[in-house]
């Protein structure tokens, strides 16, 4: 590395803030460093951590004269990113926060394209990651799909999607230009500057390259697991509302179309859900919140008819004031599944309220209808008489909309009965069968072993597809006292389909869904099945030989390494992730 004089004006300024990121901020530091610039300087500005996070940073400064370490005086992130550009002396400007990653070339890329084009800011893809998961969020963004030089935001306004600060390089006389701050608030506090570099640049560039690794971390921690309150969701409002006149006085329809899909289907739609999933009781500022959300769709009216679907029934519910039943429809429709009685009553909420969306989405809906129908299947296999009332309540209010939804839950679990308007004593009579998975083993053939309330020789094992109704009976079975164990071939059962657990009456042919309580055999990429636990059911589905499967893989490797593409190259970071910062994914 050749040193270079503090007179000397570098190449690139890196802004790092920090807050509370020691088990994180020193493999951040680590990915800055790496960084093929011949000269960078790096701000890192702490927020006030509590943490050890500014004894970490002082000790790689005190490794790498790169490095500088500030220490706010002024709480907030916004502060802490504008302490550090007053700092920074370099000819580009890049932001970073303290616990994500940056992949090698990638600030060498920015540079280099800014270099070459005279753009005012470059672009480039980034992955989001997890410890159980790696995505790429622009994966359907037109705009980052190929890389190009010198285009103007207009030109490719899917830009407009991703307004976070760290995925791009800007000019710096270009930044001074704008007097462009990052405000002190508790949420967003990047979309403002973002929008506002967006629409002032002249021209800028894509690159080819993954540029940055986001940290999806765990816990409360993060600012993006705060972002669940009425106060984080009222700064998004009083930011975007900001946006949405910044948008509007540049006056370019696609723009604004691309704006529009913004806030009703994406970043508004995100923030909502997250508002909504963590309501409990409404408060004053709740309805603050309300009347700011319902201010932003005004200036952001839907330009094109859309049918009928979950996020424009959500919104229409919050702003004409049935909170309840928003709140209620944003916990079944998003987010990790509830325990069957609070659906049960989410569901009987949105139901009961009076609207006229509400009524039209589960009849127009077929989706919607099937969770309802889902829903109703598992009360019955439950096993719980704490559930019946609110199952019942469920399927009169659900039946009164659209009277397919019973059918459904027929198919799901046949226990219910849709042409019977005593369904609790259906109910009641499902259970008296109640078959009860005690254990499974999977290998070249299934075995099932399962216990039934109710021993009867007209009672047979079967796997159930309820998509067409096609019953497959055990190639071999024994029975005795109540207890049944099924025997299933891997070529005696079709491949790809979705199979469930079943007993048969032979009188009638009723089905009555079997209940899993058995241990599921571990994950092994050479099992003949696959098998998924669903809540209290099994579903289970027969695999291609693991040579097949691994000769397609291959082919599509092949196809990847010889057609580079977005994907591909998203690949290429997520293993970089791996690789280079094998502790990255569990740290958190």
């Amino acid at each position: 590395m050749r040193m270079h004089s503090e007179t000397e004006t570098p190449v690139l300024s890196v802004v790092i803030p920090t807050h509370n990121v020691r088990s994180w901020v020193r493999e951040t530091l680590g990915s800055v460093l790496s960084q093929d610039i011949d000269h960078m300087e790096v701000i890192v500005v702490d927020d006030h951590s509590t943490d050890d996070t500014v004894a970490v940073v002082r000790e790689v400064a005190d490794a790498d004269p790169r490095v500088r370490l500030i220490e706010a005086t002024v709480r907030g992130g916004g502060s802490a990113r504008n302490t550090g550009i007053e700092h920074a002396r370099g000819r580009y400007l890049i932001f970073c926060d303290g616990d994500d990653l940056v992949p090698d070339g990638a600030y060498r890329a920015l540079v280099e394209s800014l270099e070459a084009s005279g753009s005012d800011i470059a672009f480039g893809d980034y992955l989001k990651f997890s410890p159980n998961d790696t995505w790429r969020p622009t994966a359907n963004w037109p705009a980052y799909q190929q890389a190009r030089q010198r285009f103007s935001v207009a030109e490719a306004p899917s830009l407009l999607y991703g307004r976070a600060c760290w995925n791009k390089a800007f000019r710096r006389s270009f930044w001074d230009s704008l007097d462009l701050v990052f405000p002190d608030v508790p949420r967003s506090n990047d979309i403002v500057p973002m929008t506002t570099a967006y629409l002032r640049a002249g021209t800028v560039d894509m690159v080819q390259e993954v540029v940055y690794l986001y940290r999806e971390r765990q816990g409360t921690s993060s600012m993006t697991a705060k972002s669940d309150s009425a106060t984080a969701f009222a700064s998004y409002l009083e930011q975007e509302l900001t946006c949405a006149e910044l948008i509007a006085a540049a006056g370019s329809t696609t723009l604004a179309r691309a704006y529009e899909s913004l806030v009703h289907d994406r970043d508004g739609w995100v923030h909502l859900t997250k508002f909504l999933r963590s309501m409990s009781n409404i408060g004053s500022r709740d309805v603050e919140v309300i009347d700011a959300l319902r201010r932003l769709l005004d200036r952001v009216e839907r330009t094109r008819r859309v049918q009928p679907n979950a996020k424009r029934i959500l919104f229409a519910l919050t702003v004409d004031g049935s909170i309840q039943a928003a709140a209620a429809l944003a916990r079944i429709t998003t987010g990790p599944r509830q325990p069957i009685g609070a659906e049960l009553q989410d569901w009987i909420t949105f139901l009961r309220a009076q609207s006229s969306a509400g009524r039209e989405m589960l009849r127009e809906e077929p989706w919607l209808a099937r969770l309802v129908a889902e829903v109703l299947a598992t009360a019955v296999l439950s096993g719980s008489a704490e559930s019946d009332n609110d199952a019942v309540e469920l399927a009169l209010l659900a039946s009164r909309q659209d009277p397919d939804v019973l059918h459904d839950a027929v198919e799901l679990a046949p226990g219910v009965a849709s042409d019977d308007p005593q369904l609790l004593a259906r109910f009641e009579e499902a259970r008296t069968v109640a078959p009860t998975i005690v254990k499974f083993s999977s290998g070249k053939s299934i075995e099932i072993f399962l216990e039934t309330s109710r021993a009867s020789p007209s009672l047979s094992p079967v796997l159930f597809e309820p998509r067409s109704g096609r019953i497959f009976d055990p190639d071999h079975l024994t029975r005795a006292e109540g207890r049944y164990v099924a025997a299933f071939r891997r070529r005696s059962l079709p491949a790809g389909l979705k199979l469930i657990v079943a007993l048969r009456e032979r009188e009638g042919h009723r089905l009555h869904t079997a209940r899993l309580r058995a241990s599921l055999p571990d994950y092994s990429r050479f099992d003949h099945f696959t098998v998924i636990r669903r809540r209290d059911t099994l579903e289970l589905a027969r695999r291609r030989h693991w040579i097949s499967r691994a000769a397609r893989k291959a082919g599509r490797l092949l196809g990847q390494r010889l057609r580079p593409s977005p994907s591909s190259r998203a690949g290429r970071a997520a293993r970089h992730i791996a690789l280079r910062w094998p502790k990255a994914t569990s740290a958190g």
